[in-house]
């Protein structure tokens, strides 16, 4: 059995309305992002003991990385600002994979909360939080090759690279 690392797992985003003609990207500079699932649980009591309830499953998804100069970091804020439905992947980069995809978790949501809190003495660190619809779903997620290099850089040989086979 392995432990798994939070280095080895990437969250991806997109606007569902630009499903159709954006892919994910991945923002940039991520620290951590965190699902949490919970349930109100409640209990009733009668005459012969008590009897427990759940309310409905509520999941919610928070990242938090560096601030920078690009349209990713700015990307979350203006969903907030725009009310858009956005696409979660959390994804395994070192997960089992299947047809050439990544081990994935799947949800969609909307973020209701960005902050920017700029730190005399620190790196700015944006935090963002979603509230997830339903369930989150377990599949499989194309990956492109130029989102795995941001996310990981591969071993270079010491020669210069070209691009002839």
């Amino acid at each position: 059995m392995t432990a798994i690392q939070g280095k080895d797992r990437i969250l991806l985003v997109r606007r569902l309305d630009e499903a159709g003609s954006k892919d994910a990207t991945k923002p940039l500079y991520q620290i951590e992002h965190e699902w949490e699932y919970s349930r109100d649980n409640k209990s009733e009591q009668t005459k012969d003991g008590s009897v427990p309830t759940s309310g409905g499953l509520e999941v919610t998804l928070a990242l938090k990385g560096l601030a920078s100069y690009d349209d990713e970091n700015m990307y979350m804020k203006k969903s907030v600002e725009d009310g858009a439905t956005m696409e979660f992947w959390d994804v395994d980069l070192k997960g089992e994979k299947q047809e050439g995809k990544y081990p994935a978790i799947y949800g969609r949501g909307k973020v209701g909360k960005w902050k920017l809190p700029a730190n005399v003495e620190d790196l700015i660190e944006i935090e963002t939080e979603a509230t997830i619809e339903g369930t989150p779903k377990d599949g499989f997620a194309t990956v492109s090759e130029s989102t795995i290099k941001e996310a990981q850089y591969a071993f270079q040989d010491t020669t210069k690279t070209t691009t002839e086979g």
